[in-house]
């Protein structure tokens, strides 16, 4: 009986891990990364591309997005601001992964990492301002 009940319990457990997310309502729309460390990022995603503006420091990046799945999606830089060029980034970035790992009613989470090093991941929570 105390297997039956293991054997449901961890059923159960996988199932409700293993649900497929719904982020067909993020491939556009208005974001907002709220964070601590790096400042708050505002981001306006459509299909084709990702604009980003640091709320701080105004330095605002265009990317190029292809969706790899529902889930996950490839960044690839295109080009920045004034601003931007003046913090001297590095214009050879590789490609940042992002896959979205949850998705609340008003909220999302990531986890990021360049293409090629998977060993600094980013993770982060965004905000869903608007959902198109």
């Amino acid at each position: 009986m105390k297997k039956i009940i293991v054997f449901l319990f961890v059923t159960c457990s996988l199932a409700g891990y293993s649900q497929n997310l719904d982020c067909s309502k993020l491939k556009t729309g208005y974001f907002l990364n709220i964070d601590s460390s790096t400042g708050n990022t505002f981001i306006k995603r459509t299909d084709m591309y990702q604009y980003e503006t640091d709320v701080n420091s105004g330095v605002k990046i265009k990317l190029q997005i292809v969706w790899l799945n529902d889930c996950t999606y490839k960044l690839k830089f295109i080009k920045g601001n004034a601003k931007w060029k003046k913090e001297k980034h590095l214009m050879n970035n590789p490609d940042l992964i992002v896959k979205i790992t949850s998705v609340g009613d008003d909220y999302y989470t990531q986890v990021a990492h360049f293409e090629g090093i998977e060993t600094h991941k980013y993770r982060s929570t965004i905000k869903i301002v608007t959902k198109n």
